[in-house]
């Protein structure tokens, strides 16, 4: 496209000739002189066009990917497997701990959703200052120091309700913060990889076998955690 200093050349070329005298002039001269006024707004304007079409077609400048497509499609697999199966896992400890089941699955499901929410927020953010390995490799670290608190949950649980809560929403209250404070950051964590894949692989092809593999992971997860794994591990 034409650079500015080109623009403005031009555009002073137009403005001289509409804006010169033209008194002293025949017809014919005057015809001449607003066609090259013509001429040059005319040049002005294809100028600024094939800028603008140069900007438009001009591809914009993405980072690599994170990992290989193949990787990928493992890891979407493998973070909605473990987060399925540890809502399953974690819904058990829950139930056993607040003896209700309802109160339990409500608690259980908002502190996994709200940092899943967090963590496709936050990720393009992170995106340039953390690498998608390290995330991973931190959520897999939190599970494994967070299990130690869920299986001392019922401990926890007790504790809150003998804070002299003036309601029974004030016990579900501190419930649902504790248990948010013990297994939000590891949900957080794992989060991240789902959206940040789906940044790497946006066309819809690709996306679309993240999208389905990660529902099915979660899927077996679920099955397999709750008719398998938690029977046998006990």
């Amino acid at each position: 496209g034409a650079n500015l200093s080109v623009v403005v050349e031009e555009t002073g070329n137009a403005i001289e000739d509409f804006l010169e005298p033209l008194e002293g002039l025949d017809v014919t001269q005057r015809g001449h002189r607003l066609v090259d006024a013509q001429d040059d707004g005319h040049l002005l304007v294809a100028q600024l066009l094939e800028d603008q079409r140069g900007n438009l077609e001009q591809p914009r400048s993405a980072s690599p990917p994170s990992v290989p497509f193949r990787s990928a499609v493992l890891l979407v697999f493998v973070t909605g497997f473990t987060t399925f199966g540890l809502e399953v896992a974690w819904f058990r400890s829950l139930r056993a701990s607040f003896l209700s089941t309802t109160e339990s699955f409500a608690i259980m499901l908002a502190s996994v959703l709200i940092p899943l929410a967090l963590a496709a927020q936050l990720t393009p953010w992170l995106r340039p200052r953390v690498g998608a390995g390290i995330l991973v490799s931190l959520g897999s670290l939190a599970i494994l120091l967070c299990t130690p608190l869920v299986e001392r949950m019922d401990r926890i649980a007790a504790y809150v309700s003998n804070l002299e809560m003036s309601s029974y929403s004030g016990v579900l209250a501190g419930w649902f913060l504790v248990s948010l404070a013990i297994l939000g950051p590891a949900m957080f964590l794992v989060g991240t990889a789902l959206p940040r894949l789906l940044d790497d692989f946006s066309d819809a092809a690709r996306a679309g076998v993240l999208y389905g593999l990660n529902t099915f992971g979660a899927v077996c997860g679920s099955l397999v955690t709750a008719w398998v794994l938690l029977p046998w591990l006990g």
